[in-house]
């Protein structure tokens, strides 16, 4: 599991959809999680703590068993709780965090 990180508008989903595209011309298999999209179908959930830390654990369920069903699963999601992360991380074989680091001025511009 590649786990992409950062401040909203820092261009976390455009770099997973490129690297989704890439892993499956390659002849991988590899999904694509997207938080934005994910929150789309639970409705319910918010941002307050509790409800992130919910929505990092259900996506980080989700790509763990796609991780086990053999898929390279590329997750772009704001996680800015380190003990949700480290939680993610315990669900998964192999997981790799990569913070995508973008000035907030520039996230401003594009968020």
């Amino acid at each position: 599991m590649i786990w992409l990180t950062g401040l909203p508008g820092a261009g976390k989903t455009t770099l997973a959809r490129a690297l989704g595209n890439w892993l499956l011309e390659a002849g991988h298999a590899a999904r694509v999680l997207d938080g934005d999209e994910l929150r789309a179908a639970y409705p319910e959930v918010g941002f307050d703590h509790d409800s992130r830390h919910r929505h990092i654990l259900r996506t980080a369920g989700l790509a763990a068993d796609l991780e086990e069903k053999g898929s390279i699963v590329v997750v772009s999601l704001i996680s800015p709780y380190r003990a949700s992360r480290q939680q993610a991380r315990e669900l998964c074989r192999n997981f790799i965090e990569v913070y995508v680091d973008a000035s907030l001025e520039e996230c401003e511009r594009w968020g």
